[in-house]
């Protein structure tokens, strides 16, 4: 009875901790880089993401900038793979 009552609250503990783990907030993210000239872009370049409340003249709500690697003008990032993306707390978000 005693191993029954301990696997028990251990297994609670478990599904607590599971329960409360963070989720992760991240956005994968593709796009086209072109010039000027419209011609694709390739190589590193710097990038900044940015999520505001509103399509048009919202609030800053989250930024971060990484290092992307763009060939024949396309690139793939994971926005909040370096600063985790908090809880902002709206339900709409436009990049």
């Amino acid at each position: 009875m005693r191993k029954a009552l301990c696997l028990s609250v251990i297994v609670l503990f478990a599904a607590a901790m599971v329960s409360d783990a963070a989720i992760p907030r991240k956005v994968d993210y593709q796009g086209r880089l072109l010039d000027k000239n419209t011609k694709p872009v390739d190589g590193l370049k710097t990038m900044m993401f940015s999520l505001y409340d509103a399509a048009a003249g919202g609030h800053l709500l989250y930024s971060e900038t990484q290092s992307v690697t763009v060939t024949k003008g396309i690139f793939n990032v994971t926005i909040g793979s370096v600063t985790p993306i908090p809880d902002i707390g709206v339900d709409d978000v436009w990049l």
